[in-house]
């Protein structure tokens, strides 16, 4: 039991952010051998950034304790995120048709708010039922 005590953080925050970065650089890699007249490299990074950390609050939240880290962690994905990809889904409005990396961003961007309102929802109920 103390073995998985101490698997589970190291899994949660630093196994998956490692992994959203591996899978952003393959990404990238994917989009720069595609000679795509635009690639989205930023806006990338701030989708991975913000969905891995809607990611990281699910896992805290079922498997591990929350606490005052995660607390700083929902209300930027409250806060700030909504209008870093509200910025990135206007930026890429009329670029949303040039690839289907830069439609996906822009979809990933404009959805954002109904994927994390799905997501608090069901913590939401999750707290209740426990």
């Amino acid at each position: 039991m103390l073995l998985i005590q101490n698997i589970i953080p190291i899994v949660i925050y630093f196994i998956m952010p490692l992994l959203g970065l591996i899978l952003y650089v393959f990404m990238i890699r994917k989009m720069e051998n595609a000679n795509l007249e635009y690639t989205p490299k930023g806006e990338y990074f701030a989708i991975f950034f913000v969905y891995g950390g809607i990611l990281i609050i699910l896992l805290t939240e079922f498997f591990w304790k929350w606490s005052g880290l995660a607390s700083l962690g929902a209300f930027f994905l409250i806060s700030i995120a909504p209008i870093i990809l509200g910025i990135i889904a206007f930026s890429l409005y009329k670029k949303r048709m040039k690839s289907k990396y830069n439609l996906w961003a822009f979809r990933l961007s404009f959805f954002y708010e109904l994927i994390v309102s799905a997501v608090i929802i069901f913590i939401i109920i999750n707290l209740i039922n426990k």
